[in-house]
């Protein structure tokens, strides 16, 4: 996902197979070593930025100028909790899903009206094997932002 020519080469894959592409879900994302936002480096920043905010943008781009091409279509960006509160030990994935947010909302509004619909999702925390490799601290401060109600 981070790399441009990856995206290009899946966009243009899919196209040769099916034709055209009619939906999209824009799911990748890294979350880090589960630091504290300042504790994390700048080589894992930028992979996190990469990967999770440039690698969306590009298959955006990609994607979204074919669909517009052949009539629209619906794209699907995964943000996250963490896109919508500040998730504690995830300042730089939290600061990547905020992001995926902006490009959402920016995009229906500039697509919208040629047949693109697009929206995001923002899944909590889950038992998933990128959250269980966090620090037990790290676990405990993100359950701890969610919400009671």
């Amino acid at each position: 996902m981070s790399k441009l020519e990856d995206v290009k080469n899946y966009v243009t894959r899919t196209l040769e197979y099916f034709g055209k592409i009619d939906l999209f879900f824009n799911n990748a994302g890294v979350s880090g070593s589960g630091v504290r936002t300042l504790e994390c480096s700048e080589d894992e920043f930028e992979q996190i930025v990469d990967v999770n905010l440039k690698g969306a943008f590009y298959g955006l781009k990609y994607v979204a100028n074919e669909m517009l091409k052949t009539g629209g279509g619906s794209i699907v960006n995964t943000a996250s909790l963490g896109g919508v509160v500040g998730m504690p030990t995830l300042g730089a994935y939290s600061a990547t899903k905020h992001a995926i947010i902006g490009l959402t909302k920016t995009i229906a509004g500039e697509y919208g009206r040629e047949n693109i619909r697009i929206n995001a999702i923002a899944p909590g925390t889950n038992e998933t094997p990128m959250v269980k490799a966090f620090p037990a601290e790290a676990i405990q401060a993100m359950a701890k932002s969610h919400s009671d109600g």
